[in-house]
């Protein structure tokens, strides 16, 4: 009998120990992608603010956005706090995160839930290399996001979340017609944003299309996805949309179902 608990608990700190490893392992990879994106040239400035050729849906929502003396970014930098359901059948869990942002470029996202389920992690997507990884109470690497299809769905979250980054959607292809939709690339694949404004230009809703397996077999598709804001924040000459509801199916009648993010942004600051 001795002999058998000894070895369940060598077992059990090897798991520990190996899980330890991994956790700082990740650690070190989401602060050189975060050294890498701030290190890349800053977009946008009043040299890069010209608006007057573009559709007048498209025009009224970055003027909204971009003041005419917003400076050059190389990234933008923020907080969370909110709420993720980790599945259909499962109840929400208040969660803070932190996120990097540049597009293009990719994202770094540095997440812990509450009780009762203490999960910290989070996802990144840069160079195309995307993953998501969450250990259990910091001893239990239960979550690891990666392989192709993992990295091609991180790629369209950075894409759809081109808003947070003001500058992106200056260098946009925007599109005739009474709502703003733009086209961009992100690493070699093209993605269609579609936005609903108010009437001063404030954005109220984003939907793209991104690579997920929210179906009903679980295969990886091209799926609707989207957010919902109902605030905004404004700092150095940026306003961008904070208060959001996020999910997958977003404008079908699946968007309910879908929905698995809800948070308000704060602590914005512009790294220039």
């Amino acid at each position: 009998m001795g002999w058998l608990i000894l070895g369940i608990v060598l077992s059990v700190t090897a798991v520990v120990l190996m899980s330890a490893k991994g956790w700082w392992s990740h650690r070190r990879k989401l602060a050189r992608i975060e050294r890498d994106l701030v290190a890349m040239p800053a977009l946008g400035g009043p040299n890069a603010r010209k608006l007057d050729d573009l559709p007048a849906s498209a025009r009224k929502l970055l003027e909204h956005m971009i003041a005419p003396d917003a400076p050059p970014i190389r990234a933008v930098r923020f907080r969370l706090d909110g709420e993720i359901k980790p599945g259909k059948e499962s109840g929400w869990l208040p969660i803070r995160s932190t996120e990097l942002l540049r597009v293009p470029g990719g994202f770094t996202w540095r997440a812990a839930t509450g009780w009762p389920l203490k999960l910290a992690g989070g996802d990144h997507y840069f160079d195309n290399d995307g993953g998501v990884n969450f250990w259990l109470f910091g001893l239990l690497h239960i979550v690891k996001g990666r392989g192709k299809d993992v990295m091609r769905s991180a790629r369209g979250r950075a894409a759809c979340e081109a808003m947070w980054f003001p500058p992106a959607l200056l260098a946009a292809k925007w599109l005739p017609g009474d709502a703003p939709v733009c086209k961009l690339q992100l690493d070699g694949e093209d993605y269609t944003l579609e936005f609903r404004i108010d009437e001063v230009g404030r954005i109220e809703s984003v939907r793209g299309e991104r690579w997920g397996d929210d179906t009903d077999d679980r295969s990886w598709a091209k799926l609707k996805f989207g957010a919902d804001f109902t605030g905004e924040v404004s700092a150095e000459g940026y306003t961008i949309p904070s208060e959001f509801t996020a999910g997958w199916h977003h404008g079908t009648d699946e968007w309910e179902q879908g929905k698995f993010f809800r948070a308000k942004l704060t602590d914005v600051s512009w790294i220039e």
